[in-house]
Order: C-alpha cells, then sequence, then structure tokens
C-alpha cells in the first residue's frame, strides 16, 4: 500500500526528524513531528522534487529516521537519486524485524567478560565502543545495552571532548526514544547469554 502523504507533509517529517538529531532544543516527540515551516517556502526550494518522490514512499518517517541514524545524520534529501538511502532503509527494517535475533548474535562479538566492553582504558575507545565504529554491533544494541547498564554516563565522564564519542552519544541518545522494546526480555538474554560464558 502506498502513502497518502503530501510532498510538503515529507518536508515537514524530514525537517523534524533532521532538527531532532541535530539540536539539543528539538525534540521530535515533545513537539510530535511538528515544526514551523511554510508551504511557500516548501513550493520555491529547488529539491522540492525529492520530496514529491519520497511522498510516494511506502513508509516515509521510518525511510527518513534510517538514513537519518544509520546513514549521516546530515542526510540530504538530494541523495535520493542514489541506490544507497533505499539499502540504509533496507538494512533497518531488517534490524527491526529481528531485532531480538540481532541482538543475540551480536551479544556474541563482545567480549566474554561482559564488563570488559563498557571499561574506558587510559588510552583508545572501549570495546564496545569499537565495535560500533567497526559496525560489528548495531545501533539498536547500543540503545539496548545503555538502558540495560546506563555505560554512557561513565563514557560522558571519562571521554570528554572525544569528538567520535560525543557524536555517537548524540545519535544514541536521540534514537533511543524511537526503540519501542519490551526491556526486561532484553535483560534476561543478556544475563542469560553471559552467564553462560
Amino acid at each position: 500500500m502506498k502513502s497518502t502523504i503530501s510532498p510538503y507533509e515529507v518536508y515537514i517529517k524530514y525537517l523534524a526528524l533532521k532538527q531532532h538529531f541535530t539540536t539539543e532544543h528539538y525534540n521530535y516527540f515533545t513537539y510530535n513531528g511538528k515544526v514551523r515551516a511554510s508551504e511557500h517556502a516548501f513550493n520555491i526550494r529547488k529539491d522540492k522534487y525529492f520530496f514529491m518522490k519520497l511522498s510516494k514512499h511506502k513508509d516515509v518517517e521510518n525511510f527518513l529516521l534510517a538514513n537519518i541514524v544509520d546513514g549521516d545524520k546530515d542526510f540530504w534529501i538530494g541523495e535520493l537519486r542514489e541506490s544507497a538511502p533505499e539499502d540504509v532503509y533496507r538494512n533497518w527494517k531488517k534490524r527491526q524485524e529481528a531485532l531480538t535475533y540481532t541482538f543475540k548474535n551480536e551479544l556474541s562479538n563482545l567480549d566474554d567478560n561482559f564488563d570488559k566492553n563498557f571499561a574506558v582504558e587510559k588510552y583508545g575507545h572501549p570495546h564496545l565502543l569499537r565495535l560500533y565504529l567497526r559496525n560489528e554491533v548495531c545501533i539498536e544494541t547500543m540503545c539496548i545495552l545503555d538502558m540495560l547498564v546506563n555505560y554512557s554516563k561513565t563514557w560522558n565522564k571519562y571521554l570528554q571532548k572525544d569528538l567520535i564519542w560525543e557524536d555517537k552519544y548524540t545519535i544514541i541518545t536521540k534514537y533511543r526514544p524511537f526503540l519501542s522494546i519490551d526491556l526486561d526480555k532484553f535483560k534476561t538474554i543478556t544475563l542469560d547469554y553471559f552467564n553462560d560464558r
């Protein structure tokens, strides 16, 4: 089934999601995805063709979300002429549909010593962050583990002024509210996995 969203509504969603991930003052959920932008401003944009094209997509909001989170938070709508954004969306969707499976699989990439994954060494990044940077764990796994053990609090203390962590922390924090999960289930999966090590 095709989306019935107008190009202007796509434009609003695009602006709202971009502001959510790139500014401190805007929260997508607080403002229900609304931003101030007139139809006139939309109609004079040179890239409005891309919003028209995207309005035909069956899952506009998640397409934009996936590309901002997994692709680039500075995702520009004009990148639609390439195939990469659709690939990013498909990969994101697969993860959502099999999140439990993905999480279980990615736990096997972690160190068998659970605490060691979060330890901040004197030089370099924690093991879990390195796995994320190498795409060996996905952003959902990062979010779930942070919900379980709140590692980001410690990392923020010890990785101050680390530009890589600051950028990833922003994305992880801003993405967490989009995840609708049974945290107790993931806690049990994690405990079961590491208790068997």
